[in-house]
């Protein structure tokens, strides 16, 4: 079981094991502590996708590594000039230890997360409208390049997509509450933006899969389904997609069911 686990690991392995080794020794206490963290996380992320056995890798040009390369240093700058702007609100709060953070700050994970699945939800669903989607200032097309995502080409979008869609939306509402006085402990800020990058990561990983006919192909979460199909789940977590009629997959079977035997 151990070694079949090792041979073809599941496709969420890499974000879970740099959850599992990074966040329990490694969370920062203070501000200035975020930035390393971040980067070096980030890297360490991407690098265990890249090693797991079982994965389904796309090939990348010059072209592509270039594109990659520079969204992930504009992620790095972003971070740095976020977590700058955070500690001068005077509401990024360091801790001495993580016995000092008031315990109805978890809650505020959940605030982060679902602010930014609505925000990303509208975002992309925009980013598919034929005006913006071809367009040379956004350009959402370029990210759809690959039906076969890997850990590495969720960096591979038009910058100002990647900017807006992805590190936009997901740290708008910390920053807000922190301009408007309200305090933030710099492992429950980090906590998110760390679990944002991760799950956005993991979720472009696909890992290699048989079907039925035992043809050998890309298999991986509700993500790769939107990359394959263009026009369904748009959201991360495919909620507000059932909601709104654009879920493909089979998540919601049970709800499905539950339904019609009502």
């Amino acid at each position: 079981m151990v070694l079949e686990l090792l041979k073809n690991p599941p496709q969420h392995t890499g974000k879970f094991l740099t959850w599992a080794i990074c966040v329990p020794f490694f969370m920062p206490k203070t501000a200035e502590e975020m930035w390393p963290f971040m980067t070096i996380g980030i890297a360490f992320c991407l690098m265990l996708h890249h090693f797991m056995p079982n994965k389904f890798a796309a090939t990348l040009t010059m072209n592509d590594r270039f594109v990659i390369w520079t969204n992930l240093f504009m992620t790095a700058a972003y971070a740095k000039v976020y977590i700058h702007y955070a500690s001068l609100t005077g509401h990024l709060v360091p801790v001495a230890s993580y016995k000092d953070i008031p315990p109805h700050e978890v809650l505020y994970i959940l605030l982060f997360i679902l602010s930014d699945e609505v925000i990303f939800f509208l975002v992309h669903k925009w980013a598919h409208t034929k005006s913006v989607y071809g367009s040379w200032w956004y350009g959402h097309k370029m990210h759809h390049k690959f039906l076969n995502t890997s850990a590495w080409t969720s960096f591979y979008a038009n910058p100002v997509d990647h900017f807006l869609s992805v590190l936009t939306a997901a740290l708008f509402l910390p920053m807000l509450m922190m301009r408007n006085g309200v305090d933030i402990s710099v492992p429950i800020l980090t906590a998110f933006m760390f679990g944002a990058v991760t799950t956005f990561v993991g979720s472009h990983h696909c890992v290699v899969v048989e079907d039925t006919k035992g043809k050998i192909k890309a298999g991986g979460g509700d993500h790769l389904t939107h990359h394959q199909k263009f026009t369904v789940n748009y959201g991360n977590f495919a909620y507000f997609d059932y909601w709104y009629g654009s879920y493909y997959g089979k998540k919601f079977d049970s709800w499905k069911k539950g339904k019609k035997s009502a």
